[in-house]
């Protein structure tokens, strides 16, 4: 559309052709800080258990945020950027 949209804090600003307004609005949502709780209590549902402890979201999250996961022998599993999903599985898993 020719109009300026505006969700979350940001606008996406008129005659913004549809690719662009796309990337912006996924770029907000893939940022917003409720996201990284959100899909880790998901994936952790669907994985271990229905009713996972505040503690083990916030866990999963962290791993989600920072990209990476410490094991249990000290090494880590990794690339440290954000959604980086074999540190969130490791997370969930371990």
């Amino acid at each position: 559309t020719t109009t300026e949209k505006s969700f979350l804090g940001v606008t996406i600003p008129a005659n913004t052709d549809a690719a662009t307004s796309i990337d912006i609005a996924l770029d907000t949502l893939f940022n917003h800080q409720n996201i990284a709780p959100f899909i880790s209590r998901q994936l952790i549902q669907r994985f271990v258990t229905s009713n996972p402890s505040p503690r083990y979201v916030t866990n999963v999250a962290s791993a989600f945020e920072t990209g990476w996961y410490q094991l249990p022998d000290g090494s880590t599993i990794g690339s440290q950027a954000r959604a980086d999903l074999s540190a969130v599985i490791a997370a969930i898993l371990l």
